[in-house]
């Protein structure tokens, strides 16, 4: 019996949009994730790029020019100016010592009419193409890179036991964020205390109790570098095996490709492909021992913060500073009581 085929070739299925977050001040540092996604995929990407604004009338329109986005292929960029005081009414930015643009992930299922997004920190590297994480389908509310008996983890609950996900990355289901009310439930959260990692920790312990059903874990390649106080670009999962082979590399910590002692590879394919845009680079101070005893200019201190500084001495003080934590009761910030929080379960 023969079959008449009717039917056309499908459409490969369009790619989930991008998500950039910054202030003002951080524009110019977007343009390499442009030119790298540009660069490393032949399909069409639509890029949100949401700027909080605390001078509602400056005009942005030429920042956005200098990111040269009209003359890469394949790029759709809608620029949402989001005004400082949707977070600042919502969020106690001021007594948390936080960032309005780190606060904007929270509020995306409210900016943005979409229904699976990939959102990418501003101070990201592409090595290689994220076209799985930009066709990736998830039912959860998240999907999110889990770290393992992280530092992060003992900060916030005492112990290694619970898993910890990073929020620098993310596969975002809008539609099911909406449904359990993400962005006033993790306001609610961050405003209730001081947290070491402050958005990302109110995030965790909104998923804690329904870990398993509400982040879905993300397995793509990934390089967190952070040269103070760890310089291994290569970190290691929970079997062992090393991301020899990075696609993303997330310039973690204090230390970013436009700042002093940037000193890794990724660093410097940054800067260049930030120059090659058509960008001139100034490189900002950082003070990386933020440490009211290193603060004198006296010689003796200046001598140990100069000391602290090196690599090997600064890596060796981080493996102490995780054992002391790891055999002591103490740290900086109080343990979260699980019991005193409702985290809704995904729909």
């Amino acid at each position: 019996m023969l079959y008449e085929c009717t039917s056309s070739i499908l459409e490969p299925m369009p790619a989930n949009p991008v998500i950039l977050c910054c202030d003002e001040n951080w524009i110019q540092y977007t343009g390499p994730i442009f030119s790298r996604l540009s660069l490393l995929h032949d399909f069409v990407i639509k890029v949100y790029l949401l700027i909080v604004s605390e001078n509602g009338d400056r005009d942005i329109s030429e920042d956005i020019a200098k990111l040269n986005i009209d003359s890469l292929q394949n790029i759709e960029i809608t620029v949402l100016k989001v005004p400082y005081t949707l977070i600042t009414e919502r969020v106690d930015i001021t007594s948390l010592k936080l960032p309005a643009a780190s606060c904007l992930r929270i509020f995306i299922p409210d900016l943005v009419d979409e229904k699976v997004v990939v959102y990418l920190d501003v101070d990201i590297w592409l090595e290689r193409s994220i076209s799985s994480l930009l066709h990736r389908q998830v039912r959860t509310p998240l999907a999110a890179h889990f770290v393992h008996g992280s530092i992060d983890s003992f900060r916030l609950y005492g112990h290694h036991d619970n898993e910890y996900f990073l929020n620098g990355t993310l596969v975002m289901n809008l539609e099911a964020l909406r449904d359990i009310d993400y962005t006033s439930q993790v306001v609610r959260i961050l405003n209730s205390k001081e947290f070491a990692n402050q958005e990302m920790d109110a995030m965790n312990l909104l998923y804690f109790n329904s870990i398993n059903n509400s982040v879905t874990p993300l397995n793509s390649n990934f390089c967190w570098l952070n040269d103070y106080p760890s310089t291994s670009p290569n970190r290691k999962s929970r079997d062992g095996a090393e991301y020899v082979s990075p696609a993303i590399i997330h310039f973690v910590g204090p230390i970013k490709p436009w700042t002093a002692r940037a000193y890794s590879s990724y660093h410097k394919k940054w800067r260049d492909e930030f120059r090659n845009i058509g960008n001139n680079l100034e490189i900002a101070p950082i003070d990386l021992i933020p440490l009211n005893i290193l603060e004198s200019s006296s010689l003796p201190h200046r001598v140990i913060k100069n000391l602290l500084l090196r690599r090997s001495v600064a890596q060796v003080l981080n493996q102490l500073n995780m054992r002391l934590l790891s055999k002591f009761p103490f740290h900086n910030h109080k343990v979260f009581n699980l019991s005193t929080i409702e985290c809704p379960k995904a729909k």
